[in-house]
């Protein structure tokens, strides 16, 4: 197994353009959104973010990025800064 390159600017390179994915994922599930998600946003931020809709937004998630989530994430993951990095922890794992 290939490790990542794991300098900084590499990583929050990746991380913006993780970042730029989920916000069209997150357009495309929720609906037109009044604020750009950022890594600061949080499930509460957003009224749509709701039950149904976080289970729609983890699977397409894992669908797009070729990812599992392990139940614990999938039930634990409310903010878009734990999902960037779990993303790129999976992503990373299959190189």
């Amino acid at each position: 197994m290939q490790t990542c390159n794991n300098n900084i600017v590499t990583l929050l390179w990746k991380k913006n353009r993780l970042l730029k994915k989920i916000n069209v994922l997150f357009v495309d599930i929720l609906g037109n959104l009044e604020s750009k998600i950022t890594v600061n946003t949080i499930a509460e931020d957003i009224i749509e973010w709701n039950s149904l809709n976080h289970i729609i937004l983890m699977a397409t998630i894992e669908e797009q990025f070729k990812i599992k989530f392990n139940d614990e994430e999938l039930y634990n993951l409310k903010n878009i800064n734990e999902i960037v990095d779990r993303i790129q922890y999976y992503l990373c794992a299959t190189i």
